[in-house]
Formats: C-alpha cells, structure tokens, sequence
C-alpha cells in the first residue's frame, strides 16, 4: 500500500516554483506532487486544485482538461 500525502505537507510542497501537481494515467493512475513528494489522494487533489493561488498548466490533451498544476508564489 502506497502512503499518501495530507493537505497539509501537500500545500507545503506546492510552494516550491518547481513543483506541481500532476494527474497520471496508466500504470500510474492518480494525483501525484512531483518532483520529490508522492501520490495525493482524490480529495487532496481537489483541495488543492481549488486553492486560490493554484493555477491549471493547461496542458492536457483536450481542451480545458488541464493535467498540471503549480502555485502562483508571490
């Protein structure tokens, strides 16, 4: 069983510029906080997609299904 990160340590980790959150397909399915952190449950995911500093990469494959996203540091 893989251990997964909480909101808290997640957000903490998405303050760093390089890191985002990133949705994986295949063998990897889920939400993970790359590079360095692990995988996020669903709920965390949405928590975090849902902070107002977190931006979409929109950069998925179809329009508007974005599969990246990182926090805007001021």
């Amino acid at each position: 069983m893989k251990t997964t990160l909480g909101y808290d340590r997640a957000i903490e980790l998405m303050r760093r510029p390089e890191v985002r959150l990133v949705q994986m397909h295949g063998r990897a399915t889920g939400f993970y906080i790359l590079p360095g952190g692990g995988p996020v449950e669903r709920t965390v995911a949405d928590k975090i997609i849902a902070h107002p500093f977190v931006r979409a990469g929109r950069d998925g494959l179809f329009p508007n299904h974005s599969q990246t996203w990182r926090m805007e540091v001021a």
